[in-house]
Order: structure tokens, then C-alpha cells, then sequence
């Protein structure tokens, strides 16, 4: 999370509250699929993927049609190691 903050493509910081509560809410509701529309370049994806990964099941579908944001938020997704839990798809949700 600390790259991506630091990544130019980042508008700006998400609350960390709000990370807090995205995170403890997939732990305790522990679903199997999660859809996140707008998955820019990653911050809240890899915030899902990792309380996904700590429940040991559960897998997440990012949409990102702008073809930039979508490489990098592939990139961290890859970095952070949760390939096998976020699966990100460069397209519109009207697609």
C-alpha cells in the first residue's frame, strides 16, 4: 500500500479508517466472491485480497477498463502476492 500511495497514478491517500473497515468487514462476512467496479490502481483491491487471503478462501473481481491504471493495478496486485486471490480484468462493467 505504501508504493501505491507513492505511485504518480495515485489521486491521493484513502483514509486509513476507511481501509479498516473494508478489511475487517471481509473478514468477518467472509464471502466467496466480492466485485469491485473501478478498481483504478489498487489500493482497495489489495486491501480485499488480503483479508481474502487471511480467510483462506474467497476470490475478487476487479474491473478497469482504462488500459494505464489497469497495468499497474496488475502490477501490484502481483507484488503484493495475490494473484491466486484478486483476478483483475481490463473492462467496463457495462461490458
Amino acid at each position: 500500500l505504501e508504493q501505491v500511495s507513492e505511485d504518480p497514478l495515485c489521486p491521493g491517500q484513502s483514509d486509513v479508517g476507511i481501509r479498516n473497515l473494508l478489511f475487517t468487514t471481509i473478514l468477518n462476512t467472509r464471502p466467496r466472491r466480492v466485485l469491485e467496479i473501478g478498481g483504478h490502481i489498487g489500493t482497495a483491491s489489495l486491501v480485499i485480497g488480503s483479508a481474502l487471503k487471511i480467510n483462506g478462501f474467497g476470490r475478487l473481481v476487479t474491473l478497469e477498463p482504462n488500459e494505464k491504471y489497469f497495468q499497474r493495478l496488475s502490477h501490484y496486485i502481483d507484488m503484493a502476492g495475490l494473484s491466486g486471490e484478486v483476478q483483475p480484468l481490463c473492462t467496463a462493467s457495462t461490458d
